[in-house]
């Protein structure tokens, strides 16, 4: 079990009003770019130091119970702001954004980060 009270989850970003089939698509799609940023021999491989930070996180993720919250923001620019901070200035892993998708699949991630840039959001 995770020996500190840290907690980690996996959040997953929807822009509100988004039809649930487009949803359900860009969740997925969301997941394999996430996980294939992490995967030595993939070609979006980020590099051996940033995998090895990704995989002590999601060790802790696992073992805290793969907790994964859900969220809704009422505007892109919301969508856009969480992804320039979070992913840009943090380096939180993130699924793709910015080419008119919908849902933004973050982490996981350390709990007190995530919420302090989804504070805006509404949780579902």
């Amino acid at each position: 079990m995770n020996q500190s009270n840290e907690r980690f989850y996996q959040a997953v970003v929807i822009l509100k009003d988004t039809p649930e089939a487009i949803v359900a698509k860009e969740l997925v799609l969301g997941t394999q770019v996430l996980n294939n940023q992490y995967t030595p021999g993939k070609a979006s491989y980020v590099g051996k130091f940033e995998a090895q930070q990704f995989k002590e996180t999601y060790d802790k993720w696992v073992e805290g119970g793969a907790e994964i919250r859900v969220f809704y923001a009422d505007e892109r620019l919301e969508m856009d702001d969480i992804e320039y901070k979070a992913v840009s200035l943090e380096t939180v892993p993130a699924s793709g954004w910015g080419n008119g998708e919908s849902v933004l699949v973050l982490g996981p991630f350390a709990a007190d980060r995530l919420n302090f840039h989804l504070e805006n959001c509404t949780e579902a």
